[in-house]
């Protein structure tokens, strides 16, 4: 599948990366602020140009903007994008286990039995989100916590 990236800082070449192990074919960045190598441009732009019908999109805020993150999630939805779940193929989620839309679990991260974990959330490498825990929406749980 072919998938935008919407941001183009230093998450989202964390979230290229990992699009790249989940055997996604990375087209380009949105960015409704900035340009640069690799910025397709603002979301109306490429919404005209890479039709939400054939590309999939990342959401690649960090969690340093999280009211912002959430924003351009709802940008992104309607517009009509779908977003992937991106799960490293090194990362262990329990056939149990529940995610939302678009989240994201790097490499080495757990996320075990029963848990659930809400729209857009990140699990960072080597963190554990345990039996029956359930994480919120636009959450990112840091690297190594348990």
């Amino acid at each position: 599948m072919r998938l935008l990236i919407y941001a183009s800082k230093d998450f989202a070449l964390t979230v290229k990366d990992l699009a790249r192990h989940c055997a996604y074919e990375v087209i380009g960045m949105v960015d409704d602020f900035n340009e640069g190598d690799g910025v397709l441009g603002t979301l109306e732009k490429v919404a005209n140009i890479y039709p939400p019908s054939e590309y999939a999109m990342a959401i690649a805020i960090g969690y340093s903007n999280i009211p912002a993150r959430w924003q351009a999630w709802r940008r992104v939805c309607a517009a009509g994008y779908s977003a992937p779940n991106l799960v490293h193929p090194r990362a262990y989620v329990a056939d149990t286990a529940t995610l939302g839309v678009g989240v994201m679990v790097m490499a080495g991260a757990v996320v075990d039995t029963r848990a659930k974990l809400g729209d857009l959330s990140v699990v960072w490498p080597g963190a554990c989100v345990n039996h029956d825990v359930h994480v919120g929406d636009n959450c990112f749980i840091s690297p190594n916590a348990t």
